[in-house]
Protein backbone atom coordinates (compact mmCIF):
# COMPACT_ATOMS: atom_id res chain seq x y z
CA UNK A 1 0.00 0.00 0.00
CA UNK A 2 2.84 2.39 0.87
CA UNK A 3 4.55 1.71 -2.46
CA UNK A 4 1.31 2.49 -4.28
CA UNK A 5 0.99 5.84 -2.45
CA UNK A 6 4.62 6.62 -3.24
CA UNK A 7 4.01 5.89 -6.94
CA UNK A 8 0.90 8.06 -6.97
CA UNK A 9 2.81 10.86 -5.25
CA UNK A 10 5.68 10.53 -7.74
CA UNK A 11 3.23 10.59 -10.64
CA UNK A 12 1.57 13.74 -9.29
CA UNK A 13 4.91 15.44 -8.73
CA UNK A 14 5.81 14.62 -12.33
CA UNK A 15 2.58 16.31 -13.40
CA UNK A 16 3.36 19.53 -11.52
CA UNK A 17 5.13 21.19 -14.48
CA UNK A 18 2.17 20.32 -16.71
CA UNK A 19 -0.32 21.67 -14.16
CA UNK A 20 1.81 24.81 -13.77
CA UNK A 21 1.74 25.48 -17.49
CA UNK A 22 -2.02 25.78 -17.35
CA UNK A 23 -2.02 28.15 -14.37
CA UNK A 24 -3.56 25.70 -11.94
CA UNK A 25 -2.81 25.26 -8.27
CA UNK A 26 -2.46 21.79 -6.78
CA UNK A 27 -3.49 21.17 -3.17
CA UNK A 28 -2.41 18.31 -0.93
CA UNK A 29 -5.20 17.34 1.43
CA UNK A 30 -3.84 14.74 3.83
CA UNK A 31 -2.69 11.91 1.56
CA UNK A 32 -4.59 12.97 -1.58
CA UNK A 33 -4.04 15.69 -4.18
CA UNK A 34 -6.70 17.82 -5.85
CA UNK A 35 -7.13 20.96 -7.94
CA UNK A 36 -9.37 22.78 -5.44
CA UNK A 37 -8.81 23.80 -1.79
CA UNK A 38 -9.36 21.13 0.85
CA UNK A 39 -12.58 20.94 2.83
CA UNK A 40 -10.55 21.34 6.03
CA UNK A 41 -7.84 24.01 6.02
CA UNK A 42 -6.02 22.18 8.83
CA UNK A 43 -4.72 19.46 6.53
CA UNK A 44 -4.17 21.60 3.41
CA UNK A 45 -0.84 22.30 1.75
CA UNK A 46 -0.31 24.05 -1.59
CA UNK A 47 2.18 22.01 -3.61
CA UNK A 48 2.06 23.68 -7.02
CA UNK A 49 1.29 27.09 -8.43
CA UNK A 50 0.67 27.91 -12.06
CA UNK A 51 3.22 30.10 -13.80
CA UNK A 52 0.46 32.43 -14.95
CA UNK A 53 -0.67 33.11 -11.40
CA UNK A 54 2.79 34.10 -10.24
CA UNK A 55 3.47 36.17 -13.35
CA UNK A 56 0.16 38.02 -12.90
CA UNK A 57 0.98 38.79 -9.29
CA UNK A 58 4.48 39.98 -10.18
CA UNK A 59 3.10 42.15 -12.98
CA UNK A 60 0.60 43.78 -10.66
CA UNK A 61 -2.56 42.48 -12.27
CA UNK A 62 -5.85 43.87 -11.04
CA UNK A 63 -6.39 40.56 -9.22
CA UNK A 64 -3.31 41.21 -7.09
CA UNK A 65 -4.39 44.74 -6.22
CA UNK A 66 -1.14 46.35 -7.37
CA UNK A 67 -0.37 48.97 -9.96
CA UNK A 68 -0.38 47.61 -13.48
CA UNK A 69 2.97 47.13 -15.23
CA UNK A 70 2.93 48.15 -18.89
CA UNK A 71 3.47 45.62 -21.64
CA UNK A 72 6.59 47.56 -22.65
CA UNK A 73 8.05 47.19 -19.15
CA UNK A 74 7.21 43.48 -19.16
CA UNK A 75 9.00 43.13 -22.51
CA UNK A 76 12.04 44.98 -21.19
CA UNK A 77 12.12 42.72 -18.13
CA UNK A 78 11.93 39.66 -20.37
CA UNK A 79 14.86 41.00 -22.44
CA UNK A 80 16.82 41.70 -19.26
CA UNK A 81 16.18 38.11 -18.16
CA UNK A 82 17.38 36.75 -21.52
CA UNK A 83 20.54 38.87 -21.29
CA UNK A 84 21.13 37.65 -17.72
CA UNK A 85 20.74 34.06 -18.86
CA UNK A 86 23.36 34.56 -21.61
CA UNK A 87 25.76 36.09 -19.08
CA UNK A 88 25.13 33.12 -16.81
CA UNK A 89 25.81 30.67 -19.65
CA UNK A 90 29.19 32.32 -20.25
CA UNK A 91 29.85 32.19 -16.50
CA UNK A 92 29.00 28.48 -16.42
CA UNK A 93 31.40 28.00 -19.35
CA UNK A 94 34.19 29.43 -17.20
CA UNK A 95 34.27 33.10 -18.21
CA UNK A 96 35.02 35.49 -15.37
CA UNK A 97 33.26 38.81 -14.85
CA UNK A 98 36.27 40.87 -16.04
CA UNK A 99 36.52 38.70 -19.17
CA UNK A 100 32.84 39.25 -19.98
CA UNK A 101 33.11 42.99 -19.40
CA UNK A 102 36.21 43.20 -21.63
CA UNK A 103 34.68 41.14 -24.48
CA UNK A 104 33.97 43.68 -27.23
CA UNK A 105 32.50 41.03 -29.55
CA UNK A 106 29.64 40.43 -27.08
CA UNK A 107 29.17 43.58 -25.02
CA UNK A 108 27.20 43.21 -21.79
CA UNK A 109 25.54 45.68 -19.45
CA UNK A 110 28.05 46.05 -16.58
CA UNK A 111 25.36 46.53 -13.92
CA UNK A 112 23.49 43.44 -15.09
CA UNK A 113 26.70 41.40 -15.29
CA UNK A 114 27.61 42.38 -11.72
CA UNK A 115 24.10 41.47 -10.59
CA UNK A 116 24.28 38.06 -12.31
CA UNK A 117 27.70 37.23 -10.85
CA UNK A 118 26.36 37.93 -7.33
CA UNK A 119 23.52 35.45 -7.74
CA UNK A 120 23.56 31.70 -7.25
CA UNK A 121 21.67 29.03 -9.16
CA UNK A 122 21.28 27.76 -12.69
CA UNK A 123 21.02 30.04 -15.71
CA UNK A 124 17.25 29.53 -15.79
CA UNK A 125 16.92 30.33 -12.07
CA UNK A 126 19.00 33.48 -12.40
CA UNK A 127 16.99 34.55 -15.46
CA UNK A 128 13.73 34.06 -13.56
CA UNK A 129 15.05 35.96 -10.52
CA UNK A 130 16.30 38.87 -12.65
CA UNK A 131 12.94 39.07 -14.45
CA UNK A 132 11.03 38.98 -11.16
CA UNK A 133 13.21 41.71 -9.65
CA UNK A 134 12.76 43.81 -12.78
CA UNK A 135 8.97 43.35 -12.68
CA UNK A 136 8.92 44.23 -8.98
CA UNK A 137 10.88 47.43 -9.71
CA UNK A 138 8.54 48.25 -12.60
CA UNK A 139 5.52 47.63 -10.38
CA UNK A 140 6.99 49.87 -7.68
CA UNK A 141 7.63 52.61 -10.27
CA UNK A 142 4.06 52.27 -11.60
CA UNK A 143 2.68 52.52 -8.06
CA UNK A 144 4.84 55.60 -7.38
CA UNK A 145 3.56 57.21 -10.59
CA UNK A 146 -0.02 56.41 -9.58
CA UNK A 147 0.50 57.93 -6.14
CA UNK A 148 2.18 61.02 -7.65
CA UNK A 149 -0.81 61.45 -9.94
CA UNK A 150 -3.18 61.23 -6.97
CA UNK A 151 -1.09 63.75 -5.06
CA UNK A 152 -1.10 66.11 -8.05
CA UNK A 153 -4.90 65.85 -8.18
CA UNK A 154 -5.13 66.67 -4.48
CA UNK A 155 -2.76 69.62 -4.88
CA UNK A 156 -4.71 70.88 -7.88
CA UNK A 157 -7.93 70.74 -5.87
CA UNK A 158 -6.19 72.52 -3.03
CA UNK A 159 -4.93 75.25 -5.33
CA UNK A 160 -8.55 75.88 -6.30
CA UNK A 161 -9.45 76.33 -2.63
CA UNK A 162 -7.00 79.18 -1.95
CA UNK A 163 -8.23 82.56 -0.78
CA UNK A 164 -7.86 85.65 -2.98
CA UNK A 165 -4.79 86.72 -1.00
CA UNK A 166 -3.10 83.34 -1.78
CA UNK A 167 -3.49 81.89 1.70
CA UNK A 168 -4.84 78.39 2.15
CA UNK A 169 -8.54 78.15 2.88
CA UNK A 170 -9.44 77.01 6.41
CA UNK A 171 -9.61 73.24 6.81
CA UNK A 172 -7.15 72.48 3.99
CA UNK A 173 -3.55 71.40 4.35
CA UNK A 174 -0.40 71.19 2.28
CA UNK A 175 1.12 67.90 1.11
CA UNK A 176 4.80 67.58 0.19
CA UNK A 177 5.96 64.43 -1.57
CA UNK A 178 9.61 63.49 -1.97
CA UNK A 179 9.89 61.55 -5.23
CA UNK A 180 13.67 61.53 -5.44
CA UNK A 181 15.41 58.23 -6.02
CA UNK A 182 16.65 56.71 -2.79
CA UNK A 183 14.24 58.65 -0.62
CA UNK A 184 13.82 57.13 2.80
CA UNK A 185 10.66 55.12 3.39
CA UNK A 186 10.65 56.11 7.06
CA UNK A 187 8.08 58.57 8.28
CA UNK A 188 9.52 61.92 9.37
CA UNK A 189 9.97 62.35 13.09
CA UNK A 190 7.43 64.60 14.74
CA UNK A 191 8.94 67.40 16.84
Amino acid sequence: MRMRNDLIGLFLVALLPVAGAHGQTLYRCGSSYQDRPCDSADNQRVVGHGQNASADAAAGSPASGGASVSAAAQGQCRQRGVAAEKIMWAREAGQTLPQQLADTARPVNPDLANDVYQRHGSAAEVRRAVEQDCLADAQQAAEAARLNSLAADILARQAGSKNKDGSTAPGSSTITIDTSVGASNKAPAHP
